[in-house]
């Protein structure tokens, strides 16, 4: 404890503990957009078939086990069972099988990491938030929950464009494209095609 000048000590409170919530929140945010980056690039090299992903990290313990503006989809029950750590090596795994064609919605994480849910309806607050052209709804519901306090960050994987973001606050914090192949050769031909165009008017 410090002490005053005239030697009496001043009282203080540790926050070490949500201090390190606070950085573990950071750990599973960065594990969730490497697992999301992962799955882009074997779907950009045709290893991976495409895939649209929605992810809720939030610090949802302090409001008990309900969770206002969610609803479950298509299965009716919470497909998880048990508890499931997301963690690097099995971060993509757990994405393609909880994001994939039987669980339309959102996955739940919670800041700790643990997956509370996955096949989410996220009621959407603010549809006007404005959004970049190529994002659909699947963006709007994560723009407008990431506005929420027990919200820290929403993740998207777009299955049109293959791109990855992140979602704070309303906006894009940080995205993420890798092209495939059929992209990177239309891009090169209208790259070729502007050469020529170039040339012949030189």
């Amino acid at each position: 404890m410090e002490e005053q000048s005239n030697g009496h000590q001043l009282p203080f409170v540790d926050f070490s503990l949500q201090f390190g919530l606070a950085k573990n929140s950071e750990k599973v945010e960065k594990c969730i957009f490497e697992s999301l980056k992962e799955i882009a690039k074997s779907i950009a090299d045709g290893s991976a078939s495409k895939l649209g992903a929605l992810i809720v990290v939030g610090d949802f313990e302090k409001h008990g086990p309900v969770i206002q503006g969610m609803v479950q989809m298509k299965p009716k029950q919470n497909p998880v069972e048990k508890l499931m750590l997301f963690d690097g090596e099995q971060g993509a795994g757990f994405i393609n099988e909880l994001s994939g064609s039987g669980f339309d919605g959102a996955m739940v994480v919670d800041r700790t990491g643990q997956i509370l849910g996955a096949g989410i309806y996220l009621v959407v607050d603010d549809p006007t938030l404005d959004t970049p052209e190529d994002c659909g709804t699947r963006h709007k519901a994560a723009a407008s929950f990431s506005r929420r306090p027990d919200v820290i960050s929403v993740l998207t994987l777009s299955e049109e464009t293959n791109t990855v973001r992140v979602w704070q606050h309303g906006k894009v914090k940080e995205v993420f494209r890798v092209l495939g192949h059929e992209e990177e050769e239309k891009k090169q031909k209208r790259k070729n095609s502007k050469a020529t165009v170039k040339e012949n008017e030189e």
